[in-house]
């Protein structure tokens, strides 16, 4: 039986009213974000924050489609490209945004960083949020005035400065088969920070819990080169209700860690670094020095006067020899030159950040270390400035054992500078193809790079260290002054 004609044709028109509704069909996309807050663009246009729905007429829809864009700062953006009609008017989207951590290329030879504390200075009673007691909950307060912590946010700290590119003494003592010198680096810049807003939400058990935490941090970076803060700003950190971490931590490490990841965006630590260049020329032990026609640095002859006896002697070499002062410790030199060229030993200032030259009248100035060889353990500086009093580089390996010689320099404390040891040349000893002139003259930590002089003021050897061992005493070492001029390309008078 066939069905009636105004049957097909209510048919007819149902299926093109519903075809007509598809067309003008308003479809829903809601757009939920872990964390929230999150920046919602169609097509470059901002719709509002997350949890969001956006309605999108498809007749109103371009042709080449929709874009729509999540971002939120300190997130990497996530991106839904829609080319065709959607198949359900009700869609969900939902992300879980994965941050975006700052990364610099920093020079491995470049200053390294290290992180002090984190410092809290809130007045006792101090509102710092909430303590949920199962349906309640109270103030939490802060009791005491200052504390400061480093064992607790230090490993979070190196994380997140080693992932951001810059090098640090975690990272270095890290390295398999680091060596023991490049771990003796001692760090340029190093950052500590002030928390100045903190809100925390804890359970009945007083553990910090997901909630609305937060906290703003004032950061500063002190460089040890000149002493002195030489950057400082203030970053802030948001763990919302909803937000979970891709990896759980404690909270307060997290908070404490996107605060500092928001810190090192900026560049700011990454610009000082960069600024700061590399370590000096360091000559390794597989380098080949020119010979002595072939020499880098031609010296200069240095007048020096015939003296009726050694306490003369001693009155006029004082005043060429010198203190070394580092942000690490002390040690001593000499001038070879009268335009400011201090010779000492390598370990002085190896991995420093700041050298001063301390001359006998108190006067300091700053030096800049133009070359060392570790392995033979001596260093070239320079000081501003001209008409120093110096001493002339002799021939260590010429003088005869039983010599008479004697140092000057800052035994132990650098208030002792320019304190005379007098004592014997009592042998050469060769070590790992290194002849060394063993002397007897009293040496001690702050000798470290002083002058082993002759009877006539000639520079003989740079003091480098003293043997010490059980029945072992009074038993110094010197490089002898013509090798050291070698390693460090000097060429010497005729």
């Amino acid at each position: 039986m066939k069905k009636p004609f105004q049957f097909h044709v209510i048919i007819y028109l149902c299926l093109l009213f519903l075809l007509v509704q598809q067309v003008q069909a308003q479809f829903h996309f809601d757009f939920e974000t872990n964390p929230d807050s999150a920046s919602v663009y169609m097509n470059n246009v901002l719709q509002g924050k997350t949890p969001l729905t956006v309605i999108l007429k498809w007749e109103d829809a371009p042709k080449e489609g929709v874009v729509f864009k999540v971002e939120k700062d300190g997130f990497k953006p996530v991106e839904f490209v829609l080319t065709g009609k959607p198949r359900n008017i009700h869609n969900v989207k939902k992300y879980t945004l994965e941050r975006t951590r700052p990364q610099f290329a920093c020079d491995s030879l470049g200053a390294w960083v290290d992180f002090d504390k984190l410092a809290v200075q809130f007045p006792s009673g101090k509102v710092i949020g909430k303590h949920r007691l199962g349906g309640r909950s109270e103030d939490l307060t802060w009791e005491g005035f200052s504390r400061a912590g480093s064992e607790e946010f230090a490993p979070k700290a190196y994380d997140v400065l080693g992932n951001a590119g810059f090098f640090t003494p975690q990272l270095a003592a890290n390295q398999l088969f680091s060596s023991e010198k490049r771990s003796r680096k001692s760090p340029r810049f190093i950052i500590g920070g002030k928390v100045i807003d903190l809100w925390l939400e804890m359970d009945q058990v007083g553990t910090i819990i997901h909630g609305n935490n937060r906290i703003r941090i004032e950061w500063q970076v002190l460089d040890r080169s000149t002493n002195s803060v030489v950057y400082k700003t203030e970053s802030s950190a948001e763990v919302a209700d909803n937000y979970r971490p891709p990896i759980e931590l404690r909270p307060l490490e997290d908070l404490f860690g996107m605060s500092l990841e928001n810190f090192l965006s900026d560049g700011k630590l990454f610009e000082l670094v960069k600024a700061a260049g590399t370590i000096p020329t360091i000559f390794s032990e597989e380098t080949k020095m020119a010979d002595s026609t072939q020499a880098m640095i031609q010296l200069k002859p240095v007048p020096i006067d015939r003296f009726e006896s050694i306490p003369e002697m001693i009155q006029f070499a004082t005043q060429a020899c010198v203190t070394i002062g580092t942000d690490r410790g002390h040690g001593s030199g000499a001038f070879i030159s009268e335009d400011g060229l201090v010779l000492t030993a390598a370990h002085v200032v190896s991995g420093v950040n700041r050298v001063a030259v301390i001359l006998s009248n108190g006067v300091e100035l700053e030096a800049k270390v133009l070359s060392m060889d570790e392995k033979w353990d001596v260093a070239l500086l320079k000081v501003a400035g001209t008409k120093f009093k110096a001493l002339p580089l002799g021939k260590g390996l010429s003088v005869g054992v039983g010599e008479e010689v004697l140092t000057i320099g800052a035994p132990g404390d650098i208030e002792l500078g320019q304190s005379v040891s007098r004592g014997i040349l009592s042998g050469k000893r060769k070590q790992e193809d290194i002849i060394y002139l063993q002397t007897d003259v009293s040496v001690s930590p702050g000798n470290s790079g002083g002058p082993l002089l002759d009877k006539e003021g000639w520079i003989i050897g740079v003091i480098q260290r003293k043997l010490i061992g059980n029945g072992i005493e009074g038993v110094g070492f010197a490089l002898p002054a013509e090798t050291a001029a070698k390693r460090l390309g000097l060429k010497m008078p005729e």
